[in-house]
């Protein structure tokens, strides 16, 4: 047996290998969908649907402190994320 045979092979199986793994990720990407599309479970609802219906509470900080900021802050972003970026069912904190 020649030398150079084994790394032929050595080359073969890395060919093989990269062809493998290549297939399963298009076969996995195929069936992808986004988690907070708009489609609908089977349950009815979408995803999107349910985390607008989430209210977010007040978050209690006394007034004038570093801590009411980022309590109005905090509440303001989670309120924001759940609504997709849209409207939120009630008006944010802070506001006047």
């Amino acid at each position: 047996m020649p030398m150079w045979w084994g790394k032929e092979i050595g080359g073969y199986r890395i060919v093989v290998r990269a062809a493998v793994v290549l297939l399963l990720g298009a076969l996995t990407g195929a069936c992808w969908q986004p988690l907070y599309g708009s489609n609908t479970l089977p349950a009815g609802d979408s995803v999107r649907d349910k985390l607008t219906a989430i209210d977010v509470a007040n978050i209690p900080a006394a007034n004038g402190r570093p801590e009411a900021r980022l309590a109005v802050a905090l509440r303001n972003a989670l309120m924001y994320d759940f609504n997709n970026g849209g409207a939120a069912n009630s008006r944010p904190t802070g506001c006047r």
